[in-house]
């Protein structure tokens, strides 16, 4: 393989770890005797990866010729599609008891957009605290290699008392965020805004409604007919928040038991 393209590749690798370029996407289903699923996904904009490639290189004087574009969406296809088995034995590897690994995956199929999705039964939600610092190995054998923590459920906690539960959870910053950091949008490169706006935050959580009944909560959306709280965040109020300085709320949630 040519050194150029080893270059490109721990660039992507670089730029992906760094600035962000996604849409998070968390579902935690909880049942009546407080076990359930939980879905993570993780939805990469290639185009946005790419983009944000090609001005950076511009801005340490190197030209990207068009056709390289193209070639770096395809490295970035195979550095997540590459051993997939192997990641999944290593997350499970990690799992704690209690805990059991449903679905892992890769799919590139949509446009340019690729999503990596996890999916685990709990036996009590309680044991979802022990996937706080559950590592993926990231990069590929090209040149650009790491291991990089994915924190799915960062500072989440269950306070179990009387006939209560209390769920907290921090949602966390998305790293592109820090491009934007205090900045208005004529400060900002076209490349940053357009990768700005293409992030998202998408969380939720199903409650068990037969024997629970929502008591407080700070969710953008509560939906009644589905039992489901929504904590969603677009790029554009990211963008919004991140130039305010403003923080993002940590999720809150009270059940109280019928």
């Amino acid at each position: 393989m040519k050194w150029q393209n080893v270059k490109i590749c721990a660039l992507i690798f670089v730029i992906m770890i760094t600035a962000g370029c996604l849409k998070t996407y968390q579902e935690i289903r909880i049942k009546s005797d407080l076990s359930g699923t939980m879905e993570f996904r993780v939805v990469y904009d290639m185009e946005s990866i790419t983009n944000f490639a090609l001005m950076m290189q511009g801005m340490m004087g190197q030209k990207m010729p068009p056709e390289q574009k193209e070639m770096m969406q395809e490295e970035i296809k195979k550095q997540f599609s590459a051993k997939n088995d192997e990641k999944k034995k290593e997350i499970e590897s990690q799992l704690p008891d209690g805990i059991k690994l449903i679905e892992f995956s890769t799919d590139d199929s949509k446009n340019d957009k690729i999503t990596m999705k996890i999916c685990m039964e709990f036996d009590h939600i309680r044991n979802l605290k022990k996937l706080e610092n559950l590592e993926i190995s990231e990069g590929d054998s090209m040149g650009a290699s790491g291991k990089s923590t994915t924190k799915f459920l960062e500072n989440f906690s269950v306070e179990e008392k009387d006939n209560t539960i209390i769920i907290k959870q921090s949602i966390g910053k998305p790293k592109g965020m820090n491009q934007a950091q205090g900045k208005g949008k004529k400060q900002l490169p076209p490349e940053v805004e357009k990768m700005m706006k293409g992030l998202g935050i998408n969380f939720r959580i199903r409650i068990p409604y037969k024997s629970y009944k929502v008591a407080e909560h700070n969710a953008h959306k509560y939906d009644q007919k589905t039992q489901t709280l929504y904590w969603m965040y677009t790029g554009d109020t990211l963008m919004e928040m991140s130039q305010n300085n403003t923080e993002i709320k940590d999720i809150y949630l009270k059940l109280e038991k019928k």
